[in-house]
């Protein structure tokens, strides 16, 4: 009898481990990277001109989710005019591929050619649209003014600010103007 219990319960460890084996193999894969890349880049283009350029520490490619991660950020962009032109830095994003959207954390700093400037703990830039967006706290410098509170919607040269809640400014009429 106890021969029997334990074929039994042999036979059903060995049908349970086999059931799920390739499936169990594929799923530790499945969120890992296809490429590493170190110090690489990425241009991003829309209607034939170079939009910008993103460069990181490390890159992380995902092909199945189209999606791409990365360390040490920084985009160099062109906005609608050369002041409104300048560069990103952050500690980390992800760039979805299909959407045209650009994430980053950790330590964001955005500047324009003009001095303007943005600081903040993640936001996001919508490449097609050249417009930036942020439920965080954010803290802009422009032409000697600042204005700081929580969720911003812009373009890339802090033309047209939109600050959502808990402002606070320092204002001389240009922001406003």
């Amino acid at each position: 009898m106890l021969k029997t219990i334990l074929a039994i319960l042999t036979i059903t460890t060995f049908f349970a481990c086999s059931e799920g084996g390739a499936d169990s193999v594929n799923d530790l894969y499945e969120d890992l990277p296809v490429q590493e890349m170190d110090s690489a880049s990425i241009s991003f283009s829309f209607q034939g001109s170079k939009d910008a350029i993103l460069k990181a520490k490390t890159l992380y490619k995902y092909s199945d989710k189209r999606l791409t991660k990365g360390k040490g950020i920084r985009v160099d962009f062109a906005g609608d005019t050369e002041e409104d032109s300048g560069f990103l830095l952050a500690d980390s994003g992800l760039v979805e591929e299909q959407r045209s959207l650009i994430h980053v954390f950790g330590n964001v700093r955005v500047n324009t050619n003009s001095g303007s400037s943005l600081n903040t703990k993640s936001l996001t830039w919508n490449t097609k649209a050249n417009t930036i967006y942020t439920d965080e706290y954010v803290v802009i410098h422009k032409e000697g003014e600042r204005i700081e509170g929580k969720g911003l919607e812009t373009d890339v040269g802090f033309n047209k600010v939109i600050i959502k809640n808990e402002v606070e400014a320092d204002l001389k009429g240009g922001m406003l103007e």
